[in-house]
């Protein structure tokens, strides 16, 4: 298999499903259009793993706050965004 096969195939595998791309790292080069390309897609990876991790967390801490309330809780208006 070429070179351009094997990273035309971690390109598809980012693009299909960040989880997967995220452990294959150390394969970037940065010295044509396809390796920038792959090495961003990584990036956005990370970045969306980081924050998928960041929101869950904060998902469990409004949770755990929630279950352990007494008093009544009112929503009356959507959060600004």
């Amino acid at each position: 298999m070429s070179s351009f096969s094997r990273r035309a195939e971690r390109l598809d595998a980012v693009a299909s499903g960040f989880a997967i791309a995220v452990h294959h790292r150390t394969c970037c080069r940065r010295d044509d259009a396809m390796g920038r390309a792959e090495h961003h897609l990584l990036d956005a990876a990370d970045a969306v793993v980081t924050d998928f991790d960041s929101l869950t967390e904060q998902r469990d801490e409004f949770a755990a706050i929630l279950r352990s309330m007494t008093e009544a809780v009112v929503v009356t208006a959507r959060a600004a965004k």
